[in-house]
C-alpha cells in the first residue's frame, strides 16, 4: 500500500487487495488526529467526537425505540388486562344458579355417556357411509337402482335421534354452565361444539 497526499490534507492509502483494481482508503494525517474538529478550546480528538456522535445517536434511537416499544407494550397490557375483567366476570355470571345441574354436567357419568354416544354416532355415519358406497358401486356396475342407504327411514330415525340427544347435551351444558361456557376455561372447545 502506497500512502498518497491528498487534496484535502489527509492520506489516501491504495490497496490492490480486490481484483487488482486499487481500492482507496481514508486514513486523517497526524496533525488531524490530535487537533479538535471546532474552534474551541477543547481537547476533543476526532476520534473522540465521533465516538460521541455515534453514542448520542444510539442513545437517541434506543429511546425512540424504548417509546414505540412501551407504546405497544402498554397497550397490549391494557388489552389483557381488560380481556381478564371481562372473561371473570362472564366466568362468574349466574343467572339461573343450577349448582346440581352444574355437578351433574361435570360429573364423570355424564361425561363417558356422552363419550359413548359420540362414539356410537361416529360408528352410524362409517356404516352408513360403507353401505350408500356399496349401493353406489353395485348400482354403477348393474346398472340398476337400489333403495339407497340414506333415504331409508330408520337411518332418518336413528340420525335424528342422535342430533336431539347432542342438541339436548348442549343446552344441558349452556344452562349449568352459564357464563363458564361462553368464557371459562374451555371456552373454544364449547364454540366448537355449538358450531
Amino acid at each position: 500500500a502506497v500512502p498518497r497526499r491528498s487534496i484535502l490534507g489527509g492520506f489516501h492509502r491504495f490497496s490492490s487487495r480486490v481484483a487488482g483494481r486499487p481500492r482507496p482508503t481514508v486514513e486523517l494525517p497526524p496533525r488531524a488526529r490530535t487537533r479538535s474538529l471546532s474552534s474551541s478550546t477543547s481537547a476533543d480528538t476526532a476520534a473522540e467526537r465521533r465516538n460521541r456522535v455515534g453514542r448520542a445517536y444510539i442513545a437517541v434511537a434506543a429511546r425512540n425505540f424504548q417509546r414505540t416499544s412501551s407504546r405497544f407494550v402498554h397497550l397490549s397490557e391494557s388489552l389483557f388486562e381488560a380481556t381478564a375483567i371481562v372473561r371473570k366476570w362472564a366466568n362468574d355470571l349466574r343467572l339461573v344458579r343450577m349448582r346440581n345441574l352444574e355437578g351433574f354436567v361435570r360429573g364423570r357419568r355424564f361425561q363417558l355417556v356422552i363419550c359413548a354416544i359420540i362414539c356410537c354416532n361416529a360408528f352410524f355415519i362409517g356404516g352408513t357411509s360403507d353401505l350408500s358406497v356399496k349401493n353406489a358401486i353395485s348400482d354403477f356396475d348393474g346398472q340398476a337402482s337400489s333403495s339407497p342407504a340414506l333415504e331409508n327411514s330408520w337411518v332418518v330415525v336413528i340420525d335424528a335421534i342422535f342430533c336431539f340427544i347432542f342438541f339436548v347435551e348442549l343446552g344441558l351444558r349452556i344452562v349449568a354452565l352459564e357464563g363458564e361456557f361462553f368464557a371459562g376455561e374451555d371456552w373454544q372447545w364449547n364454540l366448537f361444539d355449538a358450531a
